[in-house]
């Protein structure tokens, strides 16, 4: 009896706390047009930087054994999935401190920065394995190039990428260890970024062409993952889309849009028949996967529609920003 007191307790403490996260999550909506922004200062040049990006220095290898594990570390580089806990449950991925695999000179959060492009890795904000109780920030590295260095990481110089990242992951974030196909991926995706291929390139525009094509490379992917019945990856791949969906979404935030916001939502939900297939049929999942793949055209072509009201368009997001600032004076 006592246990299904503790238990039933713990099952109100969930929902409650799920209440309360639920409508900070609405609140923080209302007020932030894109998730990035909790990532930058205040005063930085925001519609810019959510505009634009480094160029990503990949090129697609020759090797089609290899295709498939950079491919599923590409995602994972992009999915806060990857880092779990408190990170995850933020948005935050390798991705943000990281974009494209440059260090990103404007990431600041408050508590974790004590300027742009810094982190302090010892913070017990994120995890409580590296807690030091001292305030530390020091430089976000860049990602290029790593696969010609010889150590890695600031205080601790870590012999291997490998060590690095999964000590990145478990300690740093206080994430759960990775399946092997993933974190074996995100290395060979990292080890793949070669500064030779974009060393003059300027930041590169965000686009709805562009996300379009990194939401069809990532149900490839998953597709790939079910011919291969990686269960676990193409799970972990399902969350990753969906998140791929929601950051599409937040562009779509501005009135007038509801109609691309519904086809994204749509395509967001049919993710879930995916998703129950996976153990139980992979054969259906595979087929249902393809199938779904195959909407994404016709739903790119409904969103381009709304393009130039969304916030992909600088002009858009600059007045949408200028009235949230008069509105909060």
């Amino acid at each position: 009896m006592i246990r299904h007191r503790k238990f039933f307790r713990f099952l109100l403490w969930r929902v409650i706390w799920g209440a309360v996260f639920l409508a900070a999550a609405i609140s923080y909506a209302h007020a932030q047009p894109l998730s990035d922004l909790k990532w930058l200062p205040a005063d930085a040049d925001v519609a810019t930087l959510l505009t634009s990006a480094p160029p990503e220095c990949l090129f697609p290898p020759s090797n089609p054994d290899k295709i498939y594990p950079i491919e599923v570390g590409r995602v994972a580089f992009r999915a806060p999935a990857l880092l779990g806990g408190p990170a995850a449950r933020e948005g935050l991925s390798c991705q943000n401190c990281h974009i494209n695999g440059h260090a990103n000179p404007h990431f600041f959060l408050e508590g974790l920065s004590d300027a742009p492009g810094t982190v302090d890795p010892t913070s017990s904000i994120f995890s409580k394995v590296r807690g030091d109780g001292v305030f530390n920030p020091v430089p976000i590295p860049t990602l290029v190039g790593a696969n010609s260095k010889k150590t890695f990481g600031h205080e601790q110089k870590e012999p291997s990428l490998e060590n690095f990242t999964r000590g990145v992951i478990e300690d740093e974030f206080q994430g759960a260890p990775p399946h092997p196909v993933i974190f074996n991926g995100l290395v060979a995706y990292i080890r793949e970024l070669n500064p030779a291929l974009c060393r003059f390139s300027d930041p590169e525009p965000i686009t709805l062409t562009g996300d379009i094509a990194d939401l069809d490379r990532a149900a490839q992917t998953l597709v790939m993952a079910l011919e291969k019945e990686d269960a676990a990856v193409a799970d972990f791949l399902l969350v990753a889309i969906r998140g791929i969906l929601g950051r599409m979404h937040e562009r779509f935030s501005p009135q007038g849009l509801q109609d691309q916001r519904s086809r994204l939502a749509e395509l967001s939900q049919a993710l879930g028949a995916i998703r129950s297939l996976i153990s139980r049929d992979p054969a259906a999942a595979k087929t249902q996967a393809l199938a779904w793949r195959e909407k994404i055209p016709a739903v790119a072509a409904w969103l381009s529609i709304g393009e130039d009201r969304s916030f992909y368009r600088r002009t858009i997001l600059e007045t949408h920003l200028r009235q949230t600032e008069k509105e909060n004076q």
